[in-house]
Formats: structure tokens, C-alpha cells, sequence
């Protein structure tokens, strides 16, 4: 437990059965899963005579997190994303945690927040900015210090062969239309699409995007796209060149 502070004299919890339990004080304790996503649990209340470290669902709700319990099973989200998950025990749901990481004194949260939401909600900007706000007063001061390697980051760093210059172009509009077809690599949006679609048109780089809940609406959403450009430019789509097909396909 960390930061911990004292709590005053005849400061105690009610339980379930109108018991009351002393508080010795509170602190933080960073809560890290199996899935190697990581919590920082403010205001943690240091309860001796408990015998089991208790994780309170609708503080978590509270604090922008969705648990869901299933089949003997919970798992907790944050925006879509998995952060961790348990399964029931003894009457109780016990998370999976990495053992030598939770403090045995740990009782209950008011506040759950992590330096990798914050990576996420700013664009994944560098961890040496985050402090820089965090400095700055601009977000919590009581967020974790950099904990795991972002698979996102890591990925957008790949390198790869440059694609072969193009020394032609069509000279009319909607002559040829280039297409693309793609996820969000396992992340949803806010409307619960994970697929795009993109329309771009040779001759004017004019561009289009679409978001998609499913891979199959891609032929629909271009039957919408076709009339819309259609008759803002009229002009008749000649071709769609597309990875999915891999030719250039003359259109009806």
C-alpha cells in the first residue's frame, strides 16, 4: 500500500450484518491482472479484522469501468477494452491477479485509474509528456508510472517497403476509385463499428470513409457511395480498383 496515511480515531466500515469494522487508515495499491493490464486503486481503506480484500463493482462503475457477470464468470471493460477478469468462488467473484502485486491489507476503492488509459485517451502520446501534465496538474497525479509496453505503439513502429511511385494518373474524375477495406484491430467505436471502408478517387485524391459493424456491409455501403459521388460530380464511376478483389472491375 502506498501513500498511506492514518485514519482518525473511531473511523470504521458497516457491514453486511450492522457489524461495524475499525479503519486503520487508507493508501494505494496498484491492482495488476493476468492480462497484464494494470489499476491504480485510490483511497483504499485498510480494515484489519477483514478477512478478504473486497473490490467494490459499482465504485468500479462509477469510475467508467463495465462488469459484466456471466456464467460464473466477471470481466471488466474500460471503454470497449479488456482490462481483466475472474470467476466466482465461495460466493464471491475473485479476480485474477498477479499475487505478489496486491497488498494483503487491500479492503475496498473509491477511485480506479491507469497510466495507459490516459497513454490511450491522449492519442498515445510518450509516457515523459503524461508526467509533464501530470506536473502540470492537467490530469490526475495519482495515476501509475509506466507499467506495459502498448501493443498499438509497438505495431505503428513496424517498418516496411515503400509502395513503387506512380508515374501515371487518371486525368478525369471517378475515372478510377482505389478502395480499402480494414479493421480496428480489436477496438470498437463509440457506435460499435469495427471495420472501415475507404473510397479514394484517382484523379482528385477526394476521399471517403465509411465506419462499418461488420465486414459484409462493405458491398452495401458502396452501393451508397456510387450514386452519392455519382451526382455531386455527375459523372459515372468507370472503375474500382480493390484489394479485396485484386483487379480493376468495371462498373455497372
Amino acid at each position: 500500500m502506498h501513500d498511506f496515511e492514518d485514519a482518525p480515531n473511531g473511523k470504521h466500515v458497516y457491514m453486511g450484518n450492522a457489524a461495524t469494522a475499525g479503519v486503520m487508515g487508507k493508501g494505494k495499491v496498484l491492482l495488476k491482472f493476468t492480462s497484464k493490464k494494470s489499476l491504480c486503486l485510490n483511497n483504499v481503506l485498510y480494515v484489519p479484522s477483514l478477512r478478504t480484500n473486497l473490490l467494490s463493482s459499482s465504485l468500479l462503475d462509477i469510475a467508467g469501468f463495465e462488469v459484466n457477470q456471466k456464467a460464473g464468470k466477471i470481466v471488466i471493460l474500460r471503454n470497449g477494452v479488456f482490462v481483466g477478469k475472474g470467476y466466482r468462488s465461495g460466493g464471491l467473484f475473485v479476480l485474477n491477479v498477479a499475487s505478489d502485486v496486491v497488498n494483503g491489507n487491500a479492503s475496498s476503492v473509491y477511485i480506479a485509474e491507469s497510466v495507459d488509459l490516459w497513454h490511450d485517451r491522449l492519442g498515445h502520446i510518450n509516457y515523459a509528456s503524461i508526467n509533464k501534465l501530470r506536473n502540470m496538474r492537467l490530469i490526475p497525479n495519482n495515476i501509475i508510472e509506466k507499467c506495459l509496453k502498448c501493443d498499438i505503439c509497438v505495431e505503428a513502429k513496424f517498418t516496411k517497403k515503400s509502395f513503387k511511385s506512380t508515374t501515371t494518373r487518371k486525368t478525369e474524375l471517378l475515372k478510377l476509385v482505389h478502395s480499402d477495406l480494414a479493421d480496428f484491430k480489436n477496438i470498437v467505436s463509440k457506435g460499435g463499428q469495427k471495420w472501415y471502408i475507404i473510397f479514394v478517387d484517382d484523379y482528385s485524391r477526394h476521399t471517403k470513409v465509411y465506419l462499418l459493424k461488420s465486414k459484409d456491409e462493405a458491398e452495401e455501403t458502396f452501393l451508397k457511395y456510387k450514386p452519392e459521388v455519382e451526382n455531386q460530380l455527375d459523372q459515372k464511376i468507370k472503375r474500382l480498383r480493390s484489394e479485396e478483389v485484386g483487379n480493376m472491375i468495371p462498373t455497372p
